[in-house]
């Protein structure tokens, strides 16, 4: 095995684990997330979840809007290595020339921060093959970059996953992963 290698033992109970451990953190900021995601005009009341928010302020900004929203994200037990990993790929954006991107993800990282220290009921440390909700709860669930990542890596944990997505969106909500393809720097899509 090389240095830094991971060798993943697919569909075995511990790949997520490792998929988990593998994995950047990242701290996307409300408005890049919003357009793709299709929420509704008024969030007030909107029942909404947020599987691998990492950094994101999202789920900050649904609270502000008066919607019952949530995060998962299993290093949201360590939010010291949390805050450690998203300035990493902060510092990424930053050294290939996304200046404007990195102060955009460190600015979603500071309302992060402060939305979790205000209401950490919101924000679970769970993975997304187990989320602590009862069926049918949420108008909507979404991902961004992180149950998609699982498509190509780990297949059986991708379905576990999005197994449990739907099980705690009720008849009628919607489950949007985005995206499936993209480059890290690039966000968006039509520019990967």
């Amino acid at each position: 095995m090389l240095e830094g290698e991971v060798t993943i033992q697919v569909g075995r109970p511990g790949a997520e684990n490792q998929i988990i451990q593998g994995s950047p953190v990242s701290a996307t900021h409300w408005d890049e997330v919003e357009p793709y995601i299709g929420f509704p005009r008024n969030k007030k009341g909107l029942r909404v979840l947020d599987v691998g928010a990492g950094g994101s302020n999202a789920t900050a900004r649904l609270i502000l809007a008066q919607a019952d929203a949530y995060a998962v994200d299993p290093r949201f037990d360590n939010l010291t290595l949390l805050r450690q990993l998203a300035r990493i790929s902060i510092q990424r954006s930053r050294d290939s020339g996304h200046k404007a991107e990195a102060a955009s993800e460190q600015r979603a990282l500071d309302e992060f921060r402060r939305s979790i220290t205000r209401s950490p009921d919101r924000y679970r440390a769970t993975r997304g093959s187990v989320l602590p909700f009862d069926d049918n709860f949420f108008d909507l669930v979404f991902s961004v970059r992180a149950l998609a990542g699982y498509v190509d890596i780990d297949p059986t944990t991708f379905i576990r996953s999005i197994d449990e997505c739907l099980r705690v969106t009720r008849p009628g909500g919607k489950v949007v992963l985005f995206p499936f393809e993209t480059n890290p720097a690039h966000p968006d899509p039509s520019t990967a």
